[in-house]
């Protein structure tokens, strides 16, 4: 499965989000594919600065849903 936007677009520009804000929508969007086969590939939006998002957003998204990955990961293994 690959999503083009890691974090929807609509949602991340809608105002100013915590980054516990930006954990749970991350988290509730790879809920659904947990459980399945195969892998989840992700993408960044290529020029977040044209949407209104800072580099920082974008590198706190990177880093959540690689931390979540990790999490899941390690929580599968034991």
């Amino acid at each position: 499965m690959c999503f083009w936007n890691t974090i929807d677009t609509q949602w991340a520009v809608a105002g100013p989000r915590s980054p516990a804000d930006l954990h749970a929508e991350a988290a509730a969007m790879i809920r659904p594919f947990q459980r399945l086969p195969g892998g989840l590939m992700l993408r960044h939006y290529p020029f977040p600065e044209d949407i209104g998002l800072t580099s920082k957003f974008h590198d706190d998204t990177a880093r959540v849903f690689a931390d979540l990955a990790v999490t899941r990961v390690q929580g599968m293994s034991g």
